[in-house]
């Protein structure tokens, strides 16, 4: 055989074992900031057509401010730690750290912190974007959101 072909051979044999050692948590390392939320149409999400656009105004308000997301990032570094800020009012900053790790098949985040461990079920997962489930179970009627994040580096 020519060495060219060998050489090509070679080549390809090399990246397709190269690309095959990647790791779950690959595709998740990086500064994510929150970009925007949805009612799931289930549970209380189902009756957000039934409601008036001014509740629905306080009810984005209260989500997005009163939880903090609206100015929240996370950071998943490469060693398996996370940093998560969550920016309320200027003077109001909460930083939780912890390790994290990423299931197989992508299809959730395990972040574990010295307080509590949290899943993140992923709903989609793209180059510049990730979309998780969260679970509000606390009301009679259990609501769903799909939070967003967008990769800024």
């Amino acid at each position: 055989m020519g060495t060219l072909f060998k050489t090509s051979l070679f080549s390809a044999f090399l990246l397709i074992v190269l690309s095959t050692c990647q790791h779950p948590e690959d595709k998740f390392i990086g500064k994510w900031e929150y970009d925007s939320y949805k009612a799931a149409d289930s549970g209380l999400g189902a009756l957000a057509g039934l409601v008036p656009e001014n509740w629905k105004i306080k009810v984005d308000q209260w989500i997005e401010n009163g939880k903090d997301l609206t100015n929240s990032t996370i950071e998943f570094k490469p060693n398996g730690t996370y940093e998560e800020l969550f920016r309320g009012a200027p003077d109001r900053v909460t930083t939780i750290r912890g390790q994290y790790s990423v299931m197989n098949d992508q299809s959730q985040i395990n972040l574990k912190n010295s307080n509590e461990t949290y899943v993140m079920p992923i709903v989609e997962l793209t180059d510049t974007s990730f979309t998780y489930e969260k679970k509000f179970d606390q009301l009679q009627i259990p609501l769903t959101l799909e939070i967003t994040y967008k990769k800024v580096r």
